[in-house]
């Protein structure tokens, strides 16, 4: 179903149908409306409303608007200890207040509302609070996914080969699944669970089937059990190097063979960046870990060949680490069968991302790659010299995903901070359980990027795989075979269903060669490696995923700001910084765009491309150091609420090479039910010398940025690009629109992460030199945060100012990130907590580009005149 473009207020709001029991603030001369699923125009009108809902099941004003659901098909009415509390504009933090009394809040609604467990609190007095504008109790047909409507759920996705009908049940957190599994069995005996959650600390799920004459039966049992938050069809999850090696790090294009010598520029490898010291994580079918491809890691002390054999761990507990090995840990994930002798995808796929043939075959010797050589053979993959973490998922013919949450929880304590995922299930673009899993568990662990691919062969629109449809995943498309840059096929098409941009990137898949399983048994005997030529976006994911190991060791090695490996420089990115570089060096599939919106439907942002970002001081042959990249952020706990602006400026840019801004955040997951994903909405702007403004945006006419607009509030990923900037000082704008949170701590603060690049701090000067005598000042009226004062450096144009949890005795140099910035002393960390400890480190910025680092500074038990005195303190 659709709503048309053309509908009046009234009748866009036409989208749900039921009587919500329980509201009490529902004006009389009420308007009755008919539930529909919103079209992506709809969704973007009514993201403008602050007084509607947008659900899945519609658009409505639930204060002027009943609502007639009787087509879903759901249980009846029915009060509930559940609730939706809409608030007024600009009045969210009213929930505080609620929130005091013991109301619950689990998830965030567009618009102004939250999904709330009312704790024995009635729902009278809910609406009598202020700031809330309506209040009502959450329904059962609000619960049900609009395929399963009763015109639909015949023929929907729930229906499998044998006739039988499988849904999935996901509760609210807290909810146990064995009490939806119980209340399941007794209202209809003939549903069968066939998996639920077991984790207390993973979403509540559980997965029922039932043959087709018990569907209705089952439909009504769920949506009537409280604690429900969603039903859905159970839609089964599928599977989703020589070539690509030139075109994702030097922009080689045209063609080249899939294996032996690598065609086109390779710059990174020759800056020595080939995944020493990286761990990437990869789900899928499994690997084999006795072949040559696998065993041997030369970490530069001489190689090392040693089978990592699998575990069975319990998630998200981690198995044992291997340091020394190429595969550091071999974790098999519950339900899966070990090694990958069956499929022989995941070999193929792991590798792409870090194959490294090594050892003495008949006549024939291969030399494992160490931190400086490649020394590359055959199909070696993208990021030779990192490790792997395998967690296999892979049963006989499918992946089999339980706990994906714990399985992302499980790989970051392993130590990856990429996760490759060449799997899916085809949505049609909808947002689902594992796509809040990567919501969630990025926005907790704000190290890990987590790369998914679009899916394949699913024609038209709006087809992208979950969990690709999660806001802060990288969802990768596929293009033709090494240095093409034409869309293949077979590579599913965007944007999601509510209208963001999907797949967000895209890379060579096509006849990508790799390792090719042999043998039918894991042993200390080491074999031969053999290859195979695979088509996907499954390979075109491992071949960016092991790019982005590369990239990541380009922040650690300490090649940010100075262009050469610095120890002082290391950083450690969060994975948004990760996604707004790859996103802001991307070579521009225009031929695609010209005439139409850009970043496209089929490819994103366009082909990765990492050398044309990231700036090297020594330019080598094959290598772009024309533009170079400024890098802005805040974490989490130092991020943005609701009306604050973070801005920032490049003084000397020069006219005719590329200016781009990519801003990038990791948002909270989003309620199961919402239509519109987006929960905390931060927007970019640039200003360029003449006063023009351009919005930050994932909607591009021709590629290019023009001044004006209007800002963009679906996506987590907008974009300024000048291919003819004027010269002169450019001001870049990171506006707090609406952080709403989704309820849970902190979650109404924002952190993201900006990347610049163009034509700026060239030529290179020598670094400023730090500033000093780093200090705790008082000022004056400050009523909250640190103030570090600071010996002030000739010639800055301004200071920046980093912070990392602990003692500078604990803290790494990649541990620090920006909290403020200035054009004096002191700075002033407006988000640090009283009771902390933290350490301090500050750089100048001179020619536009950081300079040195400062000592450091520590702060124990900070209990300064800067806080506040809590109420009732002494």
């Amino acid at each position: 179903m659709s709503m048309s473009t053309s509908l009046s207020r009234t009748a866009l709001a036409a989208a749900l149908a039921l009587a919500l029991a329980g509201a009490t603030n529902v004006q009389a001369a009420s308007t009755t409306v008919a539930a529909e699923r919103p079209a992506i125009a709809a969704l973007d009108r009514a993201r403008t409303d602050p007084g509607l809902l947008i659900l899945q099941l519609g658009i409505f004003d639930p204060a002027v608007q009943q609502l007639d659901a009787s087509a879903a098909g759901a249980a009846r009415a029915q009060t509930s200890a559940y609730a939706i509390v809409q608030f007024e504009a600009g009045r969210l933090g009213e929930r505080k207040a609620l929130a005091a009394r013991g109301v619950e809040f689990l998830g965030y609604l567009p618009n102004n509302a939250y999904y709330v467990r009312l704790q024995g609190i009635a729902l009278d007095e809910v609406n009598t609070q202020p700031g809330v504008r309506w209040a009502g109790a959450l329904q059962p047909a609000m619960k049900l996914d609009p395929q399963l409507w009763t015109a639909a759920r015949r023929d929907s996705a729930a229906r499998r080969d044998d006739g039988r009908y499988e849904i999935l049940v996901r509760g609210f957190a807290g909810v146990s699944s064995g009490h939806i599994a119980d209340a399941l069995r007794q209202a209809v005996p003939g549903a069968t669970v066939t998996a639920r959650s077991e984790r207390a600390e993973a979403e509540p799920y559980l997965r029922a089937e039932v043959e087709a004459a018990q569907l209705d039966a089952l439909l009504v049992a769920a949506t009537a059990i409280e604690g429900v938050s969603y039903v859905t069809p159970w839609i089964a999850l599928q599977w989703a190097n020589s070539g690509s090696v030139g075109a994702i790090q030097g922009n080689a294009m045209g063609a080249c063979t899939g294996s032996g010598t690598v065609c086109g520029p390779t710059p990174l490898w020759d800056h020595g960046l080939l995944g020493s010291g990286q761990i990437v994580a990869v789900t899928d079918s499994g690997t084999t870990p006795n072949m040559a491809w696998f065993a041997t890691l030369d970490k530069g002390e001489g190689p090392h060949t040693e089978v990592t054999y699998a575990e069975r761990p319990t998630l998200p507990n981690i198995g044992t680490l291997h340091p020394d090995n190429k595969i550091i840990g071999y974790w098999t994930q519950p339900g899966a069968i070990d090694y990958d002798f069956t499929i022989g995808h995941g070999t193929h796929v792991t590798g792409t991302v870090v194959g490294d043939v090594a050892g003495t075959f008949g006549t024939t010797t291969y030399t494992a790659s160490t931190p400086l050589l490649p020394n590359h053979d055959l199909a070696d993959g993208m990021a030779p010299n990192a490790q792997l973490l395998m967690q296999d998922n892979g049963n006989s013919n499918s992946p089999v995903v339980q706990d994906f949450a714990g399985t992302l929880e499980q790989a970051y304590a392993g130590g990856a901070r990429v996760h490759s995922n060449s799997w899916g299930a085809p949505t049609g673009g909808q947002y689902n359980g594992n796509d809040a899993a990567v919501d969630a568990t990025t926005r907790r662990n704000e190290g890990l990027l987590v790369l998914v691919a679009a899916g394949n062969d699913r024609s038209g629109p709006s087809q992208t795989n979950s969990p690709g449809n999660a806001k802060n995943a990288l969802s990768v498309g596929a293009l033709g075979h090494a240095g093409s840059t034409q869309h293949a096929g077979y590579s599913n098409l965007g944007p999601a269903a509510d209208g963001r941009v999907k797949p967000d990137i895209a890379a060579p898949g096509s006849s990508i060669v790799s390792a090719a399983v042999v043998g039918s048994q894991v042993t200390d005997t080491i074999s031969a490696p053999q290859t195979r030529a695979l088509s996907g976006t499954s390979m075109a994911t491992p071949t960016l995923a092991g790019n982005a190991v590369l990239l990541r060791q380009f922040f650690t090695d300490g090649f940010y700001p100075r262009g050469e490996k610095t120890a002082a420089d290391a950083l450690h990115p969060t994975g948004a910084m990760m996604k707004a570089v790859l996103l802001n060096g991307t070579y521009p599939l225009t031929a695609e765009a010209n005439g139409h919106l850009w970043p496209t439907t089929a490819d994103g942002w366009g082909r990765a491309w990492l050398d044309g970002n990231l700036w090297f001081k020594d330019t080598l042959p094959g290598g772009d150091d024309s533009r170079r990249l400024r890098l802005f952020e805040r974490t989490n706990p130092a991020g943005l609420e609701t009306g604050d602006v973070n801005t920032y400026t490049i003084e000397n840019v020069a006219a005719g090479i590329e200016l781009r801004a990519t801003l990038t955040w990791f948002d909270v997951e989003a309620a199961a039910s919402a239509a519109s994903v987006l929960v905390n909405n931060l927007d970019l702007e640039v200003e360029g010398p003449d006063g023009s403004v351009f919005l930050g945006s994932a909607n591009i006419p021709g590629g290019v940025s023009a001044p004006g607009g209007t800002a963009d509030a679906k996506d987590t990923v907008e974009q300024v690009r000048l291919t003819t900037p004027v010269a002169g000082r450019y001001t870049f704008r990171v506006k707090a629109t609406a952080v709403p949170g989704n309820g849970s701590d902190g979650s109404d603060r924002q952190g993201y992460a900006l990347a610049v690049s163009g034509a700026f701090a060239m030529p290179d000067t020598a670094a400023l030199p730090a500033p000093t005598d780093l200090a705790e000042v008082e000022v004056a009226g400050m009523r909250e945060g640190i103030a570090i004062g600071f010996a002030a450096a000739e010639e800055a144009q301004g200071y920046q100012l980093y912070r990392a949890d602990g003692s500078c005795a604990e803290a790494a140099p990649g541990d620090f990130h920006l909290v403020a910035t200035g054009t004096e002393s002191p700075l002033v960390d407006v988000r640090a907590s009283a009771g902390g400890r933290y350490a301090y480190r500050l750089r100048g910025i001179h020619n536009d580009v950081e300079g040195e680092v400062s000592a450091c500074l520590s702060l124990d038990e900070i209990f300064s005149d800067g806080f506040e005195t809590p109420e009732g303190a002494d």
